[in-house]
């Protein structure tokens, strides 16, 4: 059974829960909120100006895939397992401002820039070397 109330100038969404057996949701109003289930399914859509999400004890999303559509904030520490694959239609695909710690091996172009690159045509004194080999 799933309930939508205006309780409190705050739009409460109540939905069954695998845990402690409901799950609520408290949005600011005015809100727009459709919600339809199809067991085991729960489809959510909330358009809100804003939803905080307070979890003392954490929060995880378990999900084959999580799509932002907009920017994302992070002010903590962000950490990742797995790798980070990117890419960007036009300009500069990342940029990072302030120190940068690598551990391992790194590439630019296909080319290792790390401790193990070498120069071609080095020869001691204040010439410039060739590329990167």
């Amino acid at each position: 059974m799933t309930e939508c109330m205006i309780y409190r100038m705050r739009f409460v969404l109540s939905v069954p829960s695998r845990r402690r057996g409901r799950l609520a949701v408290l949005i600011p109003v005015p809100h727009s909120c459709v919600v339809t289930t199809a067991a085991p399914i729960l489809s959510l859509i909330l358009i809100t100006r804003k939803i905080k999400i307070v979890a003392p004890g954490g929060l995880d999303v378990v999900a084959p895939l999580a799509d932002f559509s907009e920017k994302v904030t992070i002010h903590g520490l962000l950490t990742w397992m797995g790798g980070m694959v990117g890419s960007v239609v036009s300009g500069v695909a990342s940029k990072i401002t302030g120190a940068v710690e690598f551990l391992g091996s790194v590439k630019a172009n296909g080319k290792p820039i790390d401790d193990t690159h070498t120069h071609g045509g080095v020869q001691r004194g204040g010439s410039n070397t060739d590329r990167v080999n």
